[in-house]
């Protein structure tokens, strides 16, 4: 009896799992259909890895502590176009330090804060992405409302920020990055 409780209190302990990476294909053939379907499967600290080509996605609801990359790390190849049906990704309350490298953002729009990319609260970081065409209120590019913890900032390396329009005018709205304090 001894070795039969021992047994189920092993089976019981939860297993250590390791980041797994989801490749996601414009033509829906990798590991899931979706930048969207890949977001339903992902968890703390794993990676979406997006292959070369557009992907027609947009208000994309970011999960914390998830990294997004492109296969060959060149924005020139791989875009996330919201087609102004909305922004392209929201990463508001995402506090895991996370990196997104090698994407082209493009064709966003809202009526609030980040036409391309909102982040709220969060920290995250772009290397190498392309914001282009975002229109907001604020932020043509990015909108954040910055929390009042240290490192809950965006950072950016190697980025580039092309024909953004903040609408609301005023010499704070911040075509590319608008910042907010809380």
């Amino acid at each position: 009896m001894k070795r039969i409780l021992t047994l189920v209190v092993l089976l019981a302990v939860p297993r250590v799992s390791s980041a797994a990476v989801i490749h996601v294909l414009p033509d829906g053939s990798g590991d899931a259909p979706t930048i969207a379907a890949a977001l339903v499967i992902a968890a703390s600290p794993d990676t979406i890895s997006l292959g070369p080509g557009t992907f027609y996605e947009h208000d994309l609801v970011w999960k914390d502590g998830v990294a997004l990359i492109s296969d060959t790390g060149n924005p020139a190849t791989t875009f996330i176009d919201a087609q102004d049906l909305g922004r392209c990704i929201d990463l508001t309350n995402t506090n895991a330090q996370r990196t997104i490298r090698g994407i082209t953002f493009m064709n966003g729009t809202t009526t609030g804060v980040g036409g391309l990319v909102k982040g709220d609260n969060s920290r995250y970081g772009f290397e190498t992405c392309v914001f282009r065409d975002g229109s907001a209120n604020q932020g043509g590019a990015v909108g954040t409302t910055l929390g009042f913890f240290p490192g809950y900032s965006p950072f950016y390396s190697d980025c580039l920020f092309e024909n953004n329009t903040a609408t609301s005018g005023g010499a704070f709205c911040g075509q590319g990055h608008y910042a907010s304090p809380r």
